[in-house]
């Protein structure tokens, strides 16, 4: 039943249909318009189609004007016919716009939805209940939803639809799906590789390759484009950790077996040189300077001269750097960076930029979701409290003390910054000050 809609026009002469009453052809340049009518019409208000026209009682007829008019009413899309009779006499001419509706859909149905969520499969079909069908709408769906699948491993998913007539010039939308078995990865290649080790890159990938004992490895054996697209993001990371900063991909090549059961991936490298770490310093651009000890804080990083550079301890060192600084007041410390690449000596000179901005207080602790339990209860076990100098550390603590009692099934300490510190009571007008907003979830 795909072919139930039956989209045409039909147009005669000058583009109306005469009727019996019209003895001899006229000319149209001089026939006046008497009568626009319409039929055939049980949903769309008439006024919906008239609106479309510029062909109108006491106009002068033309068959351009009359031939645009269908072209408007038809764009609407709520019509499968349209024809105009007309009827003459020797003062003009009267129309009538017979049509046949679309029918509306009345319900929407998905047959074979098994792996996939049918929320997630409804909301890639352009149909709507209780609208005109639309056939391009309908196509547009069938791609969706087969895209939908591909991304989820079903690359042999099977997507049709069929439409069920019903009363009223109705009809049901049934979308037919076959999901079939999804696509196995059987190799993952990486050609160009020299220094870095093919597992170490599967290791830290999602996607990996099938074999006897996949079914026990973390790694799914099932291609999935949007997994495949992060794990080339992973891959990345790998080379970053083992000095190859100019490392580039080439574009992957998959090649799916013939029966669409299994795929294989390449993914061209180029490492690039190994880069080592070179100098490595920490600058503070605050005038008041470090607060806490440059030397200390260098013997804190991971990264060290000579070693092979780690973009993992870039990470991490920023990481460490800010959590000292907030620790001791600082909530808003920023940690950027600068790095200087001597390619003729293959190395890197790091440079750490601390701002530590503002001290800032506690000004307001409040709670939020704790209906059985009292404020006071949850106060006692906060490690901070107002005016209280900012600490990250004492933040995470009362975290877990609220969470030991046992009455949650979550606790949060979430710092909201106060937008200026003039407001009664404050103490420290060169400093920040946060609210504190302590969520919880009950046990059931």
């Amino acid at each position: 039943m795909r072919h139930l809609i039956k989209i045409c026009f039909v147009l005669y002469g000058l583009a109306v249909v005469p009727t019996a009453a019209q003895s001899q052809p006229v000319n149209s340049s001089s026939i006046m318009v008497l009568s626009v009518e319409t039929e055939g019409l049980y949903r769309i208000p008439p006024n919906t189609v008239l609106s479309k026209l510029s062909t109108r009682k006491g106009t002068a007829f033309s068959p351009f004007t009359l031939s645009e008019d269908i072209k408007r009413v038809f764009a609407t899309g709520y019509f499968s016919d349209i024809r105009v009779l007309s009827t003459s006499s020797s003062d003009g001419i009267n129309l009538k716009f017979v049509l046949e509706e679309l029918p509306r859909v009345h319900a929407i149905t998905l047959t074979g939805v098994d792996e996939l969520e049918e929320e997630d499969v409804r909301e890639a079909v352009e149909a709507k209940v209780a609208k005109f069908i639309n056939l391009d709408a309908l196509d547009r769906s069938l791609i969706a939803i087969r895209e939908l699948y591909k991304d989820k491993g079903y690359y042999r998913a099977e997507v049709d639809y069929s439409l069920k007539e019903s009363d009223n010039n109705t009809v049901e939308v049934v979308f037919e799906i076959t999901e079939n078995a999804k696509v196995r990865v059987t190799s993952i290649e990486f050609p160009g590789l020299d220094k870095v080790n093919k597992q170490d890159i599967l290791d830290f990938m999602q996607t990996g390759e099938a074999g006897y004992l996949s079914f026990l490895s973390p790694h799914t054996d099932t291609f999935k484009e949007d997994v495949f697209d992060l794990d080339l993001r992973r891959a990345q990371w790998v080379f970053l950790k083992q000095g190859h900063l100019d490392v580039k991909f080439g574009d992957p090549v998959t090649e799916l077996s013939a029966d669409l059961q299994e795929i294989s991936l390449t993914i061209p490298v180029t490492e690039g040189p190994q880069f080592k770490v070179g100098k490595v310093d920490i600058v503070c651009l605050d005038e008041d300077g470090f607060v806490l000890k440059q030397a200390d804080l260098k013997k804190l990083t991971g990264l060290k001269q000579g070693d092979i550079f780690n973009m993992e301890h870039v990470q991490t060192d920023s990481q460490m750097l800010s959590s000292k600084y907030q620790d001791i007041g600082y909530a808003h410390a920023n940690i950027g960076t600068r790095n200087s690449m001597n390619r003729k000596e293959l190395t890197v000179d790091f440079t750490y930029v601390i701002q530590k901005g503002n001290l800032t207080y506690i000004r307001n602790i409040e709670f939020e979701g704790n209906r059985s339990t009292r404020d006071k209860v949850l106060r006692r076990q906060m490690k901070i409290s107002e005016g209280d100098l900012y600490s990250a550390s004492k933040l995470k603590r009362s975290e877990a003390m609220i969470f030991r009692l046992g009455y949650f099934k979550e606790a949060k300490v979430l710092p909201k910054t106060v937008p200026s510190p003039d407001f009664p009571g404050a103490k420290h007008s060169d400093a920040d000050y946060v609210d504190l907003l302590v969520r919880v979830e009950e046990q059931d």
